[in-house]
């Protein structure tokens, strides 16, 4: 996750403002990032992996975690390509270190699936209700999405409209 942030702090270094748009762990280091950067306007979030070094360690349970730390690596099936790959235990190491809620300014729009298994919808649901700043849209959908993209992409340009302008200052990263 750490390396996730550092290469958008690489990316945005000659803007001077962005909009970030993440998915599932992408959008948790959307959030990490933001949380330190002034470079950020706006986020769009779907379905962000908060919380992550927790959940990921409830889920397994301690024996399992345990092993990952002594074995470096462990087998799990990757999630965008459904293949198992090995996971280094460096990716929990550094989740460790990180806020599980990265507390945002800046405004922000969540798009999560109720029915999602990967990433709990009340993640969402809890981590938007104590902060004005953020809106939480639920669909009827699982982790991916997929089967309601078009209302993603409506909400998100509703959402983004007034930083969305034609011409003007803008980084293209």
């Amino acid at each position: 996750m750490s390396r996730q942030v550092q290469l958008l702090q690489r990316l945005t270094e000659a803007c001077s403002s962005v909009i970030l748009i993440g998915s599932s762990m992408g959008g948790y280091a959307s959030t990490l990032f933001a949380a330190q950067s002034q470079k950020v306007d706006a986020l769009v979030l779907m379905c962000p992996a908060f919380a992550f070094y927790r959940r990921w360690s409830e889920k397994l349970g301690r024996d399992a975690v345990e092993k990952w730390a002594r074995n470096g690596e462990m087998p799990t099936q990757h999630f965008a390509t459904g293949k198992m790959e090995s996971i280094g235990w460096s990716l929990m190491a550094d989740a460790q270190t990180l806020p599980e809620e990265p507390d945002l300014n800046q405004p922000t729009l969540i798009l999560h699936g109720k029915q999602d298994e990967i990433v709990p919808f009340d993640g969402s649901v809890n981590y938007a209700a104590t902060r004005p700043n953020i809106r939480l849209e639920a669909f009827d959908s699982d982790h991916s999405l997929g089967d309601v993209v078009d209302e993603l992409i409506e909400a998100s340009f509703e959402f983004l409209a007034p930083w969305l302008r034609v011409g003007g200052d803008r980084c293209d990263a």
